[in-house]
Formats: structure tokens, sequence, C-alpha cells
């Protein structure tokens, strides 16, 4: 496996989305997913689209996510190409922090 880049530690903020993709010929990417930092998931596949409720309509809605009212307060996390099926969807409060670790390629020959 091969690292994307050295570590980043940076905040974002986003009003709709942010999307983690792996691109259109890319291998897919292995994850570690956390919510106030507290481990979630390891996510391996296309990769994760994090959303509000005005982004849902395009990313998180082709990547299996819900339609959630515009009014509702939330974060959705899809999961993007995914290779599990137990990785659903999770809908959160807007006040907690995600934070994405150890991005990598994922091969599946190894």
């Amino acid at each position: 496996m091969e690292h994307l880049a050295d570590p980043i530690d940076e905040k974002y903020f986003a009003m709709n989305d942010v999307v983690i993709h792996k691109g259109p010929n890319g291998p897919a990417y292995k994850l570690d997913l956390f919510v106030d930092e507290k481990f979630c998931t390891t996510v391996v596949g296309g990769g994760l689209v994090i959303s509000t409720p005005t982004g849902t309509t395009s990313n998180a809605l082709s990547s299996g996510g819900t339609f959630i009212h515009p009014s509702v307060n939330a974060i959705i996390i899809s999961p993007y190409l995914s290779n599990s099926i137990s990785f659903r969807p999770i809908i959160l409060p807007p006040y907690v922090v995600i934070t994405v670790r150890n991005i990598q390629f994922h091969s599946y020959n190894t």
C-alpha cells in the first residue's frame, strides 16, 4: 500500500459537501473514519461523501444517501462505491467533528 501524501493536519469547513473520490480510473481507497475522535469504521471503496442537507441532492444521493429537508440541521456521511454492504449512510448532528485519517490506496492483490 502507498500513502497518498504526507499527513495533513488542517481543518476544513464546507457548506454543501466534501467528496473524497478515487478518480475515474484509480485504485480503491482505504481510509479510517472518526466521529468526535472515536473510531467509526474503515472505508474501502471509491471514497466518501460528507454533506449537509443542501448538498444531498447530487453527490450524496448518487452514492446511496437520502434526501434530508434543508431545515434539518444535520451532516450525512455516505460511502462512495463501497466494497462493504454493512456501511450505510449515517446521519449525524451538526456539531460533531468528523476526521478522516490514513487515506491509502487499497490493492486487492495483496
